[in-house]
């Protein structure tokens, strides 16, 4: 909404001034034009249908006359008019009948330029103002300039349907800029998805144990199941949902000596009688559990502050899942956009495209196949 009210305001003022100089060359061009003159100084006149403006200096109040004195005719059509301001839009026009010249008397309104302009047919004579009284040979008539007004507006009427023009192209696009920056930041930025709600869990484990306990925990499930079901090892091993706990299994080493058929676990009868391959396997095992409860660093595995935004062992930047928005901690598979290069949880990534097919961030077109997959850090970190 600012950047709107910004390009408004920047147009606006494009246009003001663009008036301002329009405006100003329609009302100083006749002006410039205009013939300065003195009082006391007889001008010469010899024209043939023309009209001629002059600017004199006058004291505000006192009276001075125009008077013209027509040598030699061959029509006497001509005019005397002061204008009330440098517009020229209004003022007192007086016609001449005479044959010999005419006069107009007046008082100057201010201190400074006045215009006034004589119109002649076609003659021979003088122009020259006097100050003081010498009166009028005719009636002056007030008069308001018809078409000076319409010059002064051209300028606004030529100029308003390109502002108005301007305007609606510049908002069409500051609008599609707009929309294009809101799809980029809106999966980063918008309340979580029905299809992600699953991943916002800071954890899929309803209680936290210590490592030793989830050790011991595993040596009794290893020496006393052959095979159990899901939904009863869910229990033992306190996950909110099968589903959790199937995430977990899927996510184990294959070093594990256990397969899942027909929402069962079995596991190899080895362990329950050789008492070594259990106690490495409960420990692999909770190992792997324990970082369920708490996030850790993608590429040390040491435990990370609640927002850290980089690893204090490691001193790391710490990567976050660009879906559920939670860090991808040591041991998850991550996945990043091949065009924009947005990294999150490999599952994540994956079942987004599913359901939407665009990148999450810059909405590229994308298969879930076609996520990239992190190789992960270096296996001496791992140990």
């Amino acid at each position: 909404m600012t950047s709107k009210k910004s390009l408004i305001v920047n147009i606006t003022v494009i246009f003001v001034v663009l008036l301002s100089v329009t405006n100003t060359l329609a009302f100083t061009i006749p002006l410039i034009r205009g013939r300065k003159i003195d009082v006391g100084q007889s001008v010469d006149l010899f024209s043939i249908a023309s009209s001629k403006t002059y600017k004199i200096h006058l004291t505000k109040g006192k009276t001075y006359t125009i008077i013209v004195t027509i040598d030699y005719f061959w029509q006497k059509d001509y005019s005397i008019t002061l204008f009330d301001s440098y517009l020229l839009l209004s003022g007192k026009k007086v016609d001449g009948p005479g044959y010999t010249g005419e006069s107009f008397e007046f008082t100057a309104s201010k201190t400074g330029i006045h215009y006034f302009s004589l119109n002649i047919a076609s003659s021979f004579g003088t122009l020259i103002v006097r100050e003081g009284s010498y009166g009028s040979t005719a009636q002056a008539k007030s008069f308001f300039n018809v078409a000076n007004l319409f010059l002064y507006l051209l300028p606004e009427i030529l100029l308003l349907p390109i502002f108005l023009i301007m305007m609606f192209l510049s908002l069409k696009i500051q609008s599609a800029i707009a929309r294009n920056d809101s799809k980029k930041t809106s999966a980063a930025s918008a309340p979580y998805s029905p299809i992600y709600k699953p991943y916002i869990s800071s954890s899929p484990l309803t209680i936290t144990k210590s490592e030793e306990e989830r050790i011991e925990d595993f040596k009794r499930i290893l020496k006393r199941y052959v095979s159990i079901s899901l939904e009863e090892l869910a229990k033992i091993l306190d996950f909110r949902d099968i589903i959790s706990l199937q995430d977990w299994l899927i996510d184990l080493p294959e070093s594990i000596p256990f397969q899942v058929s027909n929402d069962r676990v079995f596991f190899q009868n080895k362990l329950q009688t050789d008492e070594k391959e259990r106690e490495k396997t409960a420990k692999t095992l909770a190992k792997s559990l324990i970082r369920l409860q708490e996030k850790t660093c993608y590429y040390c595995g040491m435990p990370l502050d609640e927002k850290a935004q980089t690893c204090s062992s490691c001193e790391r930047e710490v990567l976050y899942c660009n879906v559920c928005k939670l860090p991808i901690s040591f041991g998850e598979q991550a996945g990043k956009c091949p065009e924009c290069g947005t990294i999150g949880h490999l599952a994540h990534l994956q079942e987004w495209l599913k359901v939407k097919g665009k990148c999450p961030y810059c909405q590229c077109r994308l298969l879930p196949e076609e996520v990239i997959i992190l190789d992960g850090p270096p296996s001496k970190k791992k140990a």
